[in-house]
């Protein structure tokens, strides 16, 4: 069994509303499951989960604040990537790490743990070469980029013995975080976890790969400069997986990728960038599955675009 790890924040409370909605359809009950709230004051959040916290009431629910871990102030978004990696003190599980932008559409496929291994996807490096390079630099070692091309986009199944071993590296989550804001100019919680992992005997040591084209995190649908054209893939890849009910009679059901497909995301952006049209085609796809968007509509309507 996994922990579910979610950092959620003022700003994605309403994507946060979706992802548990979506969790109470889909997820076994007694998932145990720990939300960071990544907010220097948690009250308006918690005033905003009230709304919704019901869809956790079959749920083995962690709620813990930001000041648990003495983060205080600093920059939110390099705040999220400490908490991600400091929720491996709260639990001796391996985690399954999520943003508030993932949710499911189908009933949750656990990927087993083999000979204490959890599962990597297959996936190319798409973040700035600088970030993998500093972090070569900071932990003396010399990994190619390419080395395993493991994706390190959410849901990502982490191991709890590497994380931990990196944090008491550094003498606890304290000493960590100041490491981590001085460690590189550019920041990345799951690069610097695959390095380390690949620094302490290999990925493989870790990892096995459970991966094909038909990825079974995906599809993802993020701000684009090609947006409209991106909306229709992403749709036409949605409709194919939700329709997908498996091969008949198959004797490569262990290869069956998309029978093991649960989860989607759509990021903050995508969902305020989306026309109404666009919005009303997505939520009439996700009533098949059960899901309605109504949080999101409170999102729309105060979204502001902000160039990247």
């Amino acid at each position: 069994m996994y922990t579910f790890v979610v950092i959620g924040c003022e700003r994605d409370l309403d994507m946060l509303e979706l992802q548990a909605q979506s969790m109470s359809l889909y997820l076994p009950k007694g998932q145990e499951i720990i939300l960071i709230i990544n907010e220097d004051d948690p009250q308006k959040f918690l005033q905003g989960f009230s709304k919704f916290g019901h869809y956790y009431d079959n749920f083995n629910l962690m709620i813990v604040k930001k000041d648990h871990f003495n983060l205080v102030g600093g920059q939110p978004y390099v705040n999220q990537q400490i908490l991600k990696l400091a929720a491996a003190k709260l639990t001796d599980n391996h985690l399954l790490v999520l943003d508030c932008q993932n949710f499911m559409c189908k009933p949750y496929a656990e990927l087993p743990v083999f000979d204490d291994k959890v599962p990597y996807r297959h996936g190319p490096y798409v973040m700035d070469e600088n970030i993998w390079l500093q972090y070569c630099k900071k932990l003396n070692h010399n990994v190619p980029v390419n080395a395993h091309n493991m994706c390190i986009s959410t849901p990502l199944y982490m191991h709890n013995k590497v994380i931990k071993n990196l944090i008491n590296t550094y003498d606890g989550v304290n000493n960590f975080t100041l490491w981590f804001y001085g460690a590189t100019q550019s920041k990345s919680e799951f690069v610097l976890y695959q390095q380390w992992c690949e620094k302490n005997r290999g990925i493989q040591h870790y990892h096995y790969l459970e991966s094909d084209f038909y990825d079974w995190a995906g599809p993802y649908l993020r701000d684009d400069p090609n947006f409209n054209e991106v909306f229709d893939q992403y749709l036409t890849d949605l409709q194919e997986r939700i329709e997908y009910n498996g091969i008949p009679d198959s004797d490569l059901v262990i290869r069956d990728y998309k029978r093991k497909w649960c989860w989607t995301s759509v990021n903050h952006r995508a969902w305020g960038d989306m026309s109404d049209e666009q919005f009303e085609r997505l939520t009439n796809k996700l009533k098949e599955v059960k899901l309605n968007t109504n949080s999101l509509i409170n999102y729309r309507n105060n979204y502001v675009h902000i160039p990247i």
